[in-house]
């Protein structure tokens, strides 16, 4: 029997109740290919169909994540290199920023004096004065600039993805529910997988006895009795 595509995939609450008492200990009495179990074998399918579809999605968004930090870790490299560039840039246009200056002593009072010299300080005037509290033309680029620089290449990437998809977090057993249903569909080898995926990531398997009954039968369909 197929299942049509038609939108998403949901279990209902009754259908959850009927395949929670479903697990490898009914291999062997619960035949879904007899023509009494076609409903039920319809409902083990849309299940596995399920778990799977909830699978896929879990992966993809982990990679998903792992991308999005291999590219902020990148943009970062990249914004140190060239703020690193720009700083020996600004070194090299002003050779002497660095270049400390002595003032002779022995020069007359006069010239060490501002006053009737040609870069002699302007007299504080309202005009003056109201320029200066307004920063003039180069404060206002500055604070344009600043403004501007706020925003880089790092953060147009928090944009993005700011508002990502919520996590999906997939517990172990799911991964044994999803052996009972391909072992109870007969497919041995999907069962295998799904079997030995939670062996890995639980720790205390030992003590699920419907996961070792299933996973005995899998090695036995296999001729597996090597331990």
């Amino acid at each position: 029997m197929i299942l049509e595509e038609s939108g998403e995939l949901s279990v209902s609450t009754q259908e959850l109740q009927a395949l929670a008492s479903l697990d490898s200990r009914q291999y062997g009495f619960l035949k879904l290919s007899a023509p009494e179990n076609l409903k039920k074998k319809a409902l083990v399918l849309k299940a596995v169909k399920y778990l799977e579809r909830m699978l896929i999605q879990a992966y993809n968004q982990k990679k998903k994540k792992a991308h999005n930090e291999e590219d902020k870790a990148k943009e970062k490299e990249v914004a140190s290199v060239v703020a690193e560039s720009v700083k020996i840039k600004q070194e090299a246009d002003n050779p002497l920023c660095d270049v400390g200056v002595t003032i002779d002593e022995s020069l007359p009072a006069e010239i060490m004096s501002t006053e009737g010299g040609g870069d002699a300080k302007q007299p504080s005037t309202p005009v003056n004065e109201i320029k200066t509290e307004d920063g003039g033309d180069g404060g206002e680029s500055k604070e344009d600039g600043s403004e501007r620089g706020e925003e880089g290449p790092a953060t147009e990437l928090d944009k993005q993805t700011g508002d990502g998809d919520r996590d999906i977090s997939i517990d172990p057993k799911t991964y044994c529910k999803l052996g009972h249903f391909h072992l109870l569909l007969e497919d041995y080898e999907k069962a295998l997988s799904a079997y030995q995926k939670y062996y890995a990531l639980k720790a205390d398997h030992w003590r699920d006895v419907p996961f070792l009954y299933g996973l005995g039968l899998v090695y036995f369909h296999y001729n597996a009795f090597r331990w």
